[in-house]
């Protein structure tokens, strides 16, 4: 692909420009975003998170936090609010970096909004519709794929029974040890991840550059239904995986299709619980594990 392709993300009266590849740190969608100079995220003498060399983002004032906040539990939609979490998203490049100070106030920001989620039956609207891209996850971004979630549900409980791994990760859980691995592997980076809902069809594509081999968009595309008891509950089954315009191997690739769905059986279909949803934000909850949980910004209809 020549040059690099830019999609206008237009949230909150923000606009994000954020490069379709991995080679520009998603921290760079943020200094856009927020009309900040360009600069790194730090901390200062009194534990306040920074952008050295430009305008602090990552900590509006104690003033603002609160009308902030008072402003959220009167208006549960209210642009302001959301723009604030998708700020504190951005400036901790979607959750992976930062302070524990900051990775908290996300958290917090997060929580307050599925508190408010203004949708009574999200897995049934048609605000599903459109083109989301990933602005927060609470571990590493290419998990908000059903894919991960699949895979999870297909090998819970299984020991890994390595001593050697055991060790020196702690861990007898197989697929998390090997999740661990692979996603601390150093020559790996992860760029825009997106999720395209439309018609039943969940389209996920996540960029991920591994170094020297080359860029390619792992695409993995999967049916979904509401949940007939749930309201807020997705059954989305995992139908196959494809490794989309890779800059390595040719566009022979593009042709290979992985039917998962044969491979995981009743695995390969998952719960998504939505906790919030508007015109503007979609934040998404894996039912096996609480404490996952990724949210997604609109990116069209």
């Amino acid at each position: 692909m020549g040059g690099t392709v830019c999609a206008v993300l237009r949230v909150a009266g923000l606009s994000f420009v954020a490069p379709s590849t991995s080679s520009t740190p998603f921290r760079s969608l943020a200094r856009t975003a927020l009309n900040a100079a360009p600069g790194v995220l730090t901390t200062d003498p009194k534990g306040r998170d920074r952008f050295v060399g430009g305008d602090p983002v990552a900590e509006p004032t104690a003033e603002a936090v609160t009308a902030t906040d008072e402003a959220a539990v009167t208006a549960p939609t209210d642009p302001a609010f959301v723009a604030k979490f998708l700020e504190l998203a951005a400036a901790t490049n979607r959750g992976q970096t930062g302070s524990p100070a900051i990775l908290d106030r996300v958290q917090d920001a997060l929580e307050e909004l599925e508190s408010m989620n203004p949708t009574a039956s999200p897995a049934a609207s048609p605000l599903l519709d459109g083109k989301w891209a990933l602005v927060y996850a609470s571990e590493d971004p290419t998990r908000c794929s059903p894919f991960f979630w699949a895979w999870r549900q297909r090998f819970a409980g299984t020991k890994d029974t390595n001593p050697l791994s055991q060790m020196l990760l702690g861990s007898d859980d197989l697929i998390e040890n090997i999740f661990t691995i692979t996603d601390s592997v150093p020559i790996k980076s992860v760029g825009l991840a997106t999720q395209e809902m439309r018609d039943g069809v969940l389209k996920n594509q996540v960029a991920v550059t591994v170094s020297p081999s080359g860029t390619s968009q792992m695409t993995t595309t999967s049916a979904y239904e509401p949940d007939l008891v749930k309201k807020d509950t997705l059954r989305v089954t995992v139908e196959k995986t494809q490794v989309l315009d890779a800059t390595w191997g040719g566009n022979w690739l593009d042709n290979i299709e992985f039917p998962y769905k044969d491979v995981l059986g009743e695995s390969a279909t998952i719960d998504m619980k939505i906790t919030y949803l508007d015109d503007r934000l979609r934040i998404v909850r894996d039912p096996a594990r609480p404490g996952a949980v990724f949210a997604f910004a609109r990116v069209e209809q």
